[in-house]
């Protein structure tokens, strides 16, 4: 049974309250978005590049061997992330680091100053990339491929770029600014804190029995997809938005603050242990059942 709320009053004034409500919360967010992720950017050593450029790559790669359940730590300004499942004793590590400026000679300098640290502790793995500072009209990236145990915590700070993980099974604490998210096929052990500030977020799997998850997005829309024996406390709000739930709510708590704002509330499953936490300022949340 889909449980989703109907606006009240008139489509007329749903449209005239809609428009400009929407309106004037569209020049604030563009406005805040500008103010809130330029100096981002600058940060990340993310530069646009105007006119003729040339293009530079390099290839890396390399292996960490591993304890599980293991641990990682993936630190990278911008460029792209991927994760998915491997060998039980090691994570391996490919990547392509890329260079832009305004000559061959130039870029292939700027790609020498591009570095990939690696290191394997006790208390797991980690990756940080490296980006020269100061590109002055240059770009620089890099472009990550694990794989790692499927027992595998993951800790991920990503400023620029599209997040992927498949398959793994333990923790995911996650923190992008500009990017989409994909988590499929994840098991959430005990918790989940998933939060990108501009970009939509995909999760489908399985979340801990108890404890917390959160998925958090300033922009973006949300779409969690769970299995149909699922039991969670649910507590989802959107700015800007409508929010879908395919599972039946017990003790459900709806409420709405203006035309767009929507909250709700309730429980899933008997005598739920695990709470389900969706925030977005502006998007549309979905809470589907596996098919």
């Amino acid at each position: 049974m889909t449980e989703q709320e109907r606006m009240p009053a008139s489509p007329w004034a749903r449209m005239a309250i809609g428009a400009v409500v929407m309106g004037g919360f569209l020049l604030c967010m563009c406005a805040a978005t500008i103010a809130t992720f330029a100096p981002r950017l600058s940060k990340s050593r993310f530069s646009l590049v105007s006119g003729s450029h040339r293009r530079a790559t390099e290839p890396f790669a390399t292996e960490l061997h591993v304890d599980t359940p293991a641990s990682l730590t993936v630190i990278n300004a911008v460029g792209n992330v991927t994760i998915h499942v491997g060998a039980d004793d090691r994570i391996s590590v490919r990547a392509t680091k890329v260079a832009r400026a305004a000559s061959r000679e130039d870029a292939q300098a700027l790609l020498k100053r591009i570095a990939i640290h690696t290191e394997s502790t006790p208390e797991g793995a980690r990756i940080e990339v490296k980006l020269p500072e100061n590109l002055h009209r240059r770009a620089a990236n890099v472009d990550l491929e694990i794989t790692v145990p499927r027992r595998t915590a993951l800790d991920l700070q990503v400023g620029v770029g599209d997040v992927r993980v498949d398959g793994t099974e333990g923790d995911v604490r996650l923190r992008t600014d500009v990017g989409d998210v994909w988590l499929r096929d994840v098991t959430l052990v005990r918790e989940g804190d998933v939060r990108t500030d501009v970009g939509d977020l995909h999760f489908t799997g399985r979340l801990p029995a108890t404890g917390q998850t959160a998925f958090v997005a300033r922009i973006g829309s949300i779409h969690v997809t769970l299995p149909t024996d699922s039991r969670f406390a649910l507590d989802a709000e959107t700015g800007v938005g409508t929010i879908h739930c395919q599972f039946d709510l017990q003790d459900k708590r709806s409420k709405r603050t203006t035309a767009l704002h929507w909250e709700l509330h309730g429980r899933v499953g008997a005598n739920p242990g695990g709470a389900l936490t969706i925030r977005t300022q502006m998007g549309d949340i979905h809470v589907e059942a596996q098919r």
